[in-house]
């Protein structure tokens, strides 16, 4: 019997049960439904369909109310327990603890779904890098020297194999291409604009990749404690992390980066993007990471490029917490 139907029934007065099961007693809210005088002639009636729910009718005054599992207490349910001589203070403690009980469901069936639910195994094919790839090293081109220029100064040029082409569709040449890889294949591709593009029709990053990828991946080395997880694939590039690609963390990133069995810390960029990947990271139960860097500093990039890499992995580490409910005010506070 849940705890509301029996708190009812210790409520109830003087009745009389029907063989349709309806139990009928005076109405204890007809006077104030509006009724001139309160009902003498059991015109009120509960019914217990089962044992954990009630129904509630009044053919005086047509009230009706009820409750049923997963549900809190209604106004008008509230009514009916103080009307039959429930205390204020024992009807706000029933209610919390049916919030109580709500929560404690929600959990286990959410930790149920997540045991029973198939880990998703990466299943990505081999693409090709855009028509005239070629290494960016290798090409004196003016728009790959450039590019290199641009790679150095941001710290990442030597951090990974990068790649040029002449094509002139979507302007290729004015970017500079990192190969998306998993298992030593490359499964897509992230074409930069060389510095800022020169107007809002041109993108930033035309991107190509497999659907739940997740970079740096197949570039974790073995005898780490932990794994860093960031948004972008520059990011990631910087301190040897891993990119979602994006703000928004899906359940199959989750499992891939989950399968490393290392621990995870998230580090968002310091705007309101990040906060989304805030929420998704604290649901997902890693750490998180807020370090305390200069104000205008957006993301990792920009921190290593000002305070070199061995400093930013330091002052990651150092501002790990894990606490969510610490982790959910940190995320209001950095992510504006």
């Amino acid at each position: 019997m849940s705890l509301v139907q029996s708190t009812l029934r210790q409520f109830l007065p003087a009745h009389k049960a029907s063989s349709s099961g309806w139990v009928s007693f005076n109405c204890p809210v007809c006077m104030l439904n509006g009724q001139t005088r309160p009902d003498t002639r059991k015109r009120g009636g509960v019914r217990f369909p089962d044992n954990d729910s009630f129904q509630y009718n009044c053919f005086n005054c047509h009230f009706t109310t009820g409750w049923s599992p997963g549900k809190n207490l209604s106004g008008r349910a509230k009514m009916l327990f103080k009307s039959l001589g429930m205390q204020e203070a024992d009807v706000q403690r029933l209610q919390l603890e049916l919030m109580r009980e709500k929560e404690q469901q929600d959990l286990l069936a959410e930790y149920i779904r997540k045991e029973e639910r198939v880990k998703f195994v990466p299943q990505w094919h081999s693409v090709n890098l855009p028509a005239g790839s070629v290494p960016l090293l290798s090409s004196n081109d003016p728009f790959a020297v450039e590019g290199q220029k641009y790679l150095q100064e941001r710290g990442v040029l030597d951090l990974a194999k990068w790649y040029w082409s002449d094509l002139e569709a979507f302007n290729m040449r004015c970017r500079i291409i990192l190969p998306l890889t998993y298992k030593d294949t490359i499964v897509g591709y992230h074409a930069r604009w060389i510095g800022t593009p020169p107007t809002k029709e041109n993108a930033k990053v035309i991107k190509e990749q497999p659907k739940d990828y997740v970079y740096g991946y197949d570039l974790q080395e073995s005898t780490r404690e932990y794994v860093i997880v960031v948004e972008g694939e520059y990011d990631a590039l910087s301190i040897g992390g891993m990119a979602i690609g994006s703000n928004s963390i899906s359940e199959n990133q989750a499992d891939i980066i989950n399968s490393l069995g290392k621990q995870v810390i998230a580090v968002a960029d310091r705007d309101k993007a990040g906060l989304k990947f805030s929420e998704d990271a604290i649901n997902h139960g890693w750490a998180m990471s807020f370090p305390e860097w200069d104000s205008d500093i957006k993301d990792v990039a920009e921190a290593c490029q000002r305070y070199g890499r061995l400093f930013v992995l330091r002052s990651i580490l150092d501002a790990i917490e894990t606490n969510p409910i610490k982790l959910q005010v940190l995320a209001r506070t950095h992510c504006e």
